[in-house]
């Protein structure tokens, strides 16, 4: 299906499980190096997994109740949110977060270093920039590099004309008990409250979880996850990013509208790199964009 030539510790799998009603089976390129393991899917370009070696949890959450089909995003590990945040800054765009998690990426370039380090470059097809107001002759491409960290990087060159976008990597982390971590880095930024409705609000300290939690921060510092159940620090540096998204569905709205099995709920938590709402990007004819993040653990 691809014309490229993958380097030892990267393998494309075009016949990955799928419960889509077509029966067609969606590609993923799996890693395995003495690095780190992972994955990512050529539907949506999500990375679903990474683990370096000698870390005794996943890194990522994912479902058990996760979807592989055509029409859906998977429920974990990184989509990608392009050209719209939820429902844009509108609040009618359809479907949510963006055209791209739902699109086939193409694979163009295939990659490793003597250190053990992996590189994947896809590219979002035209067809799908087509359908999109924000950026119809723009060139996407997401950048992914895994090693003992794993980099990400989505990159938007604008084409013939000006255009303005959203964009976010939509982080699911697995963690113990979210009642128990903590994100630090967000102390003096002002946030939105989408399950109160109330704009400016003022962040003091870290951010702990206590109940349904949605927040989109403006913020341009990197941020950390303090997990004390599994004894680890997941570290989110950032660029080309002015805001963080924080979010937990909590109990019932994580069965109701998100399908998660019940108390999966308790074992996840999101810290988005993003440009949403306000952050909007905005980009004249032959301007490039790059939103990025390096993830590790300590």
């Amino acid at each position: 299906m691809q014309d490229i030539t993958l380097p030892e510790g990267l393998r494309l799998n075009e016949e990955s499980p799928t419960n889509d009603q077509s029966g067609a089976g969606f590609a993923t390129i799996d890693v395995s190096t003495r690095l780190c393991t992972g994955r990512i899917h050529l539907h949506g370009a999500q990375v679903t997994a990474w683990q370096p070696r000698g870390a005794s949890e996943p890194v990522f959450w994912q479902s058990a109740q996760a979807q592989l089909a055509s029409d859906k995003a998977i429920r974990g590990g990184v989509p990608i949110s392009f050209p719209w945040f939820a429902d844009g800054r509108s609040h009618n765009q359809k479907p949510a977060h963006g055209l791209a998690r739902l699109a086939d990426w193409k694979l163009v370039d295939a990659s490793s270093t003597p250190g053990g380090e992996v590189t994947v470059r896809l590219r979002l097809d035209d067809e799908t920039l087509a359908k999109s107001k924000f950026a119809p002759d723009a060139e996407v491409t997401l950048v992914v590099t895994m090693g003992v960290a794993v980099q990400m990087s989505l990159v938007v060159r604008a084409g013939s004309a000006a255009c303005h976008f959203e964009d976010a990597m939509h982080n699911y982390f697995h963690v113990g008990d979210v009642t128990r971590a903590s994100v630090k880095g967000l102390d003096a930024a002002r946030y939105l409250d989408k399950v109160s409705g109330r704009d400016g609000q003022l962040q003091e300290g870290p951010v702990t979880f206590s109940g349904e939690t949605d927040r989109v921060y403006q913020s341009v510092a990197s941020a950390s996850i303090v997990d004390p159940v599994l004894n680890r620090t997941i570290s989110i540096e950032k660029s080309g990013s002015e805001s963080t998204v924080v979010w937990n569905p909590w109990s019932k709205r994580s069965e109701k509208d998100f399908g998660m099995a019940p108390g999966e709920w308790q074992q996840m938590v999101c810290v988005e790199t993003a440009n949403a709402l306000a952050d909007e990007v905005y980009l004249e004819a032959g301007e490039k964009h790059v939103l990025s993040q390096v993830i590790s653990l300590g």
